[in-house]
Protein backbone atom coordinates (compact mmCIF):
# COMPACT_ATOMS: atom_id res chain seq x y z
CA UNK A 1 0.00 0.00 0.00
CA UNK A 2 2.53 2.43 1.00
CA UNK A 3 3.81 1.70 -3.28
CA UNK A 4 0.96 3.72 -4.19
CA UNK A 5 1.66 6.62 -1.36
CA UNK A 6 4.48 7.69 -3.39
CA UNK A 7 3.28 7.05 -6.48
CA UNK A 8 0.54 9.29 -5.67
CA UNK A 9 2.93 11.99 -4.31
CA UNK A 10 4.91 11.66 -7.60
CA UNK A 11 1.91 12.61 -9.87
CA UNK A 12 0.79 15.43 -7.40
CA UNK A 13 4.19 16.89 -7.32
CA UNK A 14 4.18 16.33 -11.27
CA UNK A 15 0.71 17.99 -11.31
CA UNK A 16 1.92 21.58 -10.13
CA UNK A 17 3.30 21.90 -13.58
CA UNK A 18 0.40 23.17 -14.72
CA UNK A 19 -2.40 22.29 -12.02
CA UNK A 20 -5.26 23.53 -13.80
CA UNK A 21 -4.82 21.35 -16.54
CA UNK A 22 -2.72 17.95 -14.67
CA UNK A 23 -5.32 18.51 -11.47
CA UNK A 24 -6.88 14.93 -11.30
CA UNK A 25 -3.09 13.37 -11.10
CA UNK A 26 -3.19 15.48 -7.72
CA UNK A 27 -6.56 14.29 -6.80
CA UNK A 28 -6.99 10.38 -8.53
CA UNK A 29 -10.55 10.37 -7.66
CA UNK A 30 -11.26 13.30 -10.04
CA UNK A 31 -10.11 11.35 -12.80
CA UNK A 32 -12.95 9.16 -12.55
CA UNK A 33 -15.54 12.24 -12.47
CA UNK A 34 -12.84 14.87 -14.97
CA UNK A 35 -12.12 11.73 -17.34
CA UNK A 36 -14.64 12.84 -19.68
CA UNK A 37 -12.89 16.37 -20.53
CA UNK A 38 -9.89 13.91 -21.46
CA UNK A 39 -11.98 11.86 -23.65
CA UNK A 40 -11.76 14.74 -26.47
CA UNK A 41 -7.87 13.36 -26.51
CA UNK A 42 -8.01 9.91 -26.52
CA UNK A 43 -6.99 9.65 -29.88
CA UNK A 44 -3.63 11.32 -29.60
CA UNK A 45 -3.44 9.97 -25.61
CA UNK A 46 -4.34 6.10 -26.03
CA UNK A 47 -1.39 5.15 -28.41
CA UNK A 48 0.95 7.27 -26.40
CA UNK A 49 -0.37 5.47 -23.08
CA UNK A 50 0.39 2.28 -24.90
CA UNK A 51 3.46 3.15 -25.89
CA UNK A 52 4.76 4.51 -22.59
CA UNK A 53 2.83 1.76 -20.90
CA UNK A 54 5.14 -1.01 -22.69
CA UNK A 55 8.32 0.94 -22.09
CA UNK A 56 7.79 0.53 -18.52
CA UNK A 57 6.05 -2.70 -18.85
CA UNK A 58 10.09 -3.74 -20.11
CA UNK A 59 11.50 -1.86 -17.39
CA UNK A 60 9.83 -3.40 -14.76
CA UNK A 61 10.30 -6.76 -16.01
CA UNK A 62 14.12 -6.20 -16.33
CA UNK A 63 14.10 -4.86 -12.44
CA UNK A 64 12.19 -8.11 -11.56
CA UNK A 65 14.14 -10.31 -13.05
CA UNK A 66 17.37 -8.53 -11.56
CA UNK A 67 15.99 -10.04 -8.23
CA UNK A 68 17.17 -6.76 -6.38
CA UNK A 69 16.61 -7.58 -2.41
CA UNK A 70 13.77 -5.10 -1.51
CA UNK A 71 13.94 -3.31 1.63
CA UNK A 72 11.91 -0.08 2.34
CA UNK A 73 13.82 2.31 0.63
CA UNK A 74 15.03 -0.05 -2.09
CA UNK A 75 11.19 -0.15 -3.16
CA UNK A 76 10.32 3.38 -2.35
CA UNK A 77 13.01 3.96 -5.23
CA UNK A 78 11.89 1.24 -7.35
CA UNK A 79 8.44 3.07 -7.20
CA UNK A 80 9.97 6.03 -8.09
CA UNK A 81 11.99 5.00 -10.61
CA UNK A 82 9.16 3.15 -12.35
CA UNK A 83 6.59 6.34 -12.27
CA UNK A 84 10.33 8.12 -13.69
CA UNK A 85 10.24 5.56 -16.19
CA UNK A 86 6.56 5.96 -17.18
CA UNK A 87 6.44 9.96 -17.22
CA UNK A 88 9.90 10.18 -19.35
CA UNK A 89 8.62 7.09 -21.75
CA UNK A 90 4.92 8.81 -22.04
CA UNK A 91 7.00 12.46 -23.32
CA UNK A 92 9.22 10.66 -25.69
CA UNK A 93 6.32 8.73 -26.90
CA UNK A 94 4.13 11.60 -27.05
CA UNK A 95 6.74 14.02 -28.46
CA UNK A 96 7.41 11.22 -31.35
CA UNK A 97 3.73 10.74 -32.23
CA UNK A 98 2.77 14.33 -32.37
CA UNK A 99 6.12 15.02 -34.35
CA UNK A 100 4.82 12.23 -36.90
CA UNK A 101 1.09 13.51 -37.04
CA UNK A 102 2.03 16.88 -37.84
CA UNK A 103 4.29 16.24 -40.43
CA UNK A 104 1.68 14.15 -41.90
CA UNK A 105 -0.59 16.96 -42.06
CA UNK A 106 2.00 19.46 -43.58
CA UNK A 107 2.35 17.11 -46.42
CA UNK A 108 -0.37 18.62 -48.21
CA UNK A 109 0.37 22.13 -47.43
CA UNK A 110 3.00 24.67 -48.57
CA UNK A 111 3.30 26.75 -45.61
CA UNK A 112 5.42 30.02 -45.63
CA UNK A 113 6.88 29.31 -42.15
CA UNK A 114 6.14 26.59 -39.36
CA UNK A 115 6.67 26.69 -36.06
CA UNK A 116 6.65 23.90 -33.67
CA UNK A 117 6.66 23.92 -29.85
CA UNK A 118 7.23 20.70 -27.52
CA UNK A 119 4.57 18.90 -25.68
CA UNK A 120 5.97 19.54 -22.58
CA UNK A 121 5.68 23.07 -23.78
CA UNK A 122 1.62 21.99 -23.95
CA UNK A 123 1.00 20.42 -21.19
CA UNK A 124 2.41 23.51 -19.34
CA UNK A 125 -0.20 25.60 -21.50
CA UNK A 126 -2.89 23.28 -22.00
CA UNK A 127 -6.64 23.83 -20.77
CA UNK A 128 -5.84 27.77 -20.76
CA UNK A 129 -8.89 29.44 -22.06
CA UNK A 130 -6.31 32.04 -23.56
CA UNK A 131 -3.50 30.47 -24.29
CA UNK A 132 -0.87 32.48 -26.13
CA UNK A 133 1.56 29.73 -26.91
CA UNK A 134 0.28 27.29 -29.82
CA UNK A 135 0.97 23.91 -30.24
CA UNK A 136 1.74 24.00 -33.51
CA UNK A 137 1.06 26.72 -36.04
CA UNK A 138 1.83 27.25 -39.72
CA UNK A 139 1.39 30.23 -42.09
CA UNK A 140 0.04 29.66 -46.06
CA UNK A 141 -1.57 32.33 -48.44
CA UNK A 142 -1.47 34.65 -45.36
CA UNK A 143 -3.50 32.25 -42.57
CA UNK A 144 -2.34 31.32 -39.91
CA UNK A 145 -3.59 27.63 -39.09
CA UNK A 146 -2.87 26.01 -35.16
CA UNK A 147 -2.55 22.27 -34.39
CA UNK A 148 -5.29 20.69 -32.17
CA UNK A 149 -4.59 17.69 -29.92
CA UNK A 150 -8.32 16.79 -29.67
CA UNK A 151 -8.55 17.06 -34.08
CA UNK A 152 -5.20 15.56 -34.95
CA UNK A 153 -5.39 18.09 -37.25
CA UNK A 154 -4.50 21.91 -37.93
CA UNK A 155 -7.46 24.28 -38.33
CA UNK A 156 -7.45 27.64 -39.51
CA UNK A 157 -7.41 30.41 -37.00
CA UNK A 158 -9.59 33.61 -36.88
CA UNK A 159 -7.70 36.78 -38.54
CA UNK A 160 -7.30 38.66 -35.06
CA UNK A 161 -6.55 35.50 -33.17
CA UNK A 162 -3.56 35.20 -35.78
CA UNK A 163 -1.88 38.51 -35.24
CA UNK A 164 -0.66 36.94 -31.69
CA UNK A 165 1.45 34.19 -33.12
CA UNK A 166 3.40 35.17 -35.28
CA UNK A 167 5.46 32.50 -37.35
CA UNK A 168 9.17 32.38 -36.44
CA UNK A 169 10.75 29.85 -38.74
CA UNK A 170 11.04 28.54 -41.96
CA UNK A 171 10.24 24.92 -43.02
Amino acid sequence: MFKLRYTYFFWAIFSLYNIGFLFPLAFPPLIIIFGVFYLEFSNFLLPVLICSGFITGFAVYLVKKANLKTNTTTAILYTLLINVIFLLSFLTCAEGYKNHLINKALENHNPKCVQINSFFSSLEHGGHDNQFKAHAIFVEDDKTFFWSYSKLDFFEGRDELSRNFPCMSSK
